[in-house]
């Protein structure tokens, strides 16, 4: 009986360890299966991180080309806006040059007034009150 018990205690520590390795293998197996979809959310979260990020590169494009085209057109109103302040400051000149020979032909006038009015003074015989 001897062997009939041994083989009861190898039948049982056989089952034993089966039932041990079972266990572990549906551990593992549950464990995988955790993995796998940790593994699938943080895939998924990945994408979305990926497709946000393309939206903002999108958004930063379009706004780098927008503020150039904005900088261009300033530039362009600033290069206006210098031409039409050196117009300005050309008829400012032409003005300037124009009144200043006004003023010397008022000038020449006014010379040539004195001078003729001290000549007529002296052209003119002083009349006594006598001969009035």
């Amino acid at each position: 009986m001897q062997v009939n018990g041994e083989t009861n205690d190898d039948m049982e520590s056989f089952e034993d360890l089966e039932f041990s390795l079972l266990e572990e293998r549906r551990a593992v197996l549950s464990r995988r299966e955790e993995v796998g979809r940790e593994a699938s959310e943080a895939a998924a979260r990945c994408g979305e991180r990926r497709g946000r990020l393309q939206a903002l590169e999108g958004q930063r494009q379009a706004a780098e080309t927008q503020a150039a085209a904005s900088a261009h057109q300033l530039q362009l109103q600033r290069l206006q806006l210098l031409r039409h302040i050196e117009e300005a400051r050309s008829r400012l000149m032409l003005l300037d040059q124009h009144r200043d020979s006004k003023k010397q032909s008022q000038d020449d006038l006014d010379r040539i007034s004195r001078v003729t009015s001290v000549h007529r003074w002296k052209s003119q015989p002083i009349h006594s009150a006598e001969e009035q």
